[in-house]
C-alpha cells in the first residue's frame, strides 16, 4: 500500500530523509550516553545537516516548475556549500556548528515559501492541500521554524540550558514526522507523481 501511494521521486526523497533522520537520532542517542564522544557527535551533526539540506533541496528541485525558482535554488545551494566549507576550515571542532545549521534552516524556510507561492499562482491547482507535497513542505516550515532560533542560540547558551531547550528539537521532529506520515498516507494527486 505504501509503495502504491508513493511512487513519485519526491516521496522517496523524503522517505530517504526520514530513514537517515531516524538513524541519526539512534546513533546520536547512543553516543550521547558517554561524555568522551562529544567530538564524533559534533561531526555527526554536521554530516546530518549536509544530508538534510541536500535531500530537502533535491525535493524542491523536483517540485519547482519555474526555471527562475530552480536557479534561485542553485544559488541557495551554492551559499550553503560555501558556508559549509567555511565552517569546516575555520570553526572549532568542539562547538555546535550553528552557522550551517541555522543557514540551512533559513534557506529551507525561504525555499518552502517560494514553493508555496509557486503553487498558489498555478491556476491548474485547485486545492493546494490535496497534494502530498503541500504536507511535506508544511512539515519543513514547522520544523525549521521551531528549531531555527534554538540553533542560532545554542553556542551562546550554557550546556544545562541547551539540554533543557533541546526538547524543542525533539517536539519539532515529532511534529515533522507526523506531517510526513499524513503526506505518505494521502492518496496521490497528479502533481505527486513527479
Amino acid at each position: 500500500m505504501f509503495i502504491k501511494r508513493n511512487r513519485g521521486k519526491k516521496s522517496w526523497v523524503i522517505f530517504l530523509y526520514t530513514i537517515s533522520s531516524f538513524l541519526f537520532d539512534v546513533i546520536s542517542f547512543r553516543t550521547y550516553e558517554t561524555a568522551e564522544v562529544l567530538m564524533p557527535n559534533i561531526y555527526l551533526y554536521g554530516l546530518f545537516t549536509i544530508i538534510e539540506y541536500s535531500l530537502f533541496s533535491y525535493f524542491f528541485y523536483l517540485s519547482f516548475r519555474n526555471r527562475s525558482s530552480r536557479l534561485f535554488l542553485a544559488l541557495c545551494s551554492l551559499i550553503f556549500l560555501l558556508a559549509t566549507v567555511y565552517s569546516i576550515i575555520y570553526l572549532r571542532d568542539t562547538e555546535f556548528d550553528s552557522l550551517t545549521v541555522s543557514l540551512s534552516a533559513v534557506l529551507i524556510l525561504i525555499l518552502s515559501i517560494l514553493y508555496l507561492y509557486e503553487q498558489l499562482n498555478d491556476i491548474k491547482i485547485r486545492f493546494i492541500s490535496s497534494s502530498k507535497s503541500f504536507w511535506l513542505v508544511v512539515a519543513f516550515v514547522m520544523y525549521v521554524s521551531l528549531t531555527l532560533f534554538l540553533f542560532i542560540a545554542t553556542p551562546h547558551l550554557p550546556e544545562e540550558e541547551t539540554e533543557s531547550f533541546w526538547r524543542i528539537t525533539n517536539i519539532a521532529n515529532i511534529l515533522k514526522n507526523s506531517l510526513f506520515a499524513v503526506a505518505f498516507i494521502k492518496p496521490p494527486s497528479k502533481d505527486d507523481l513527479v
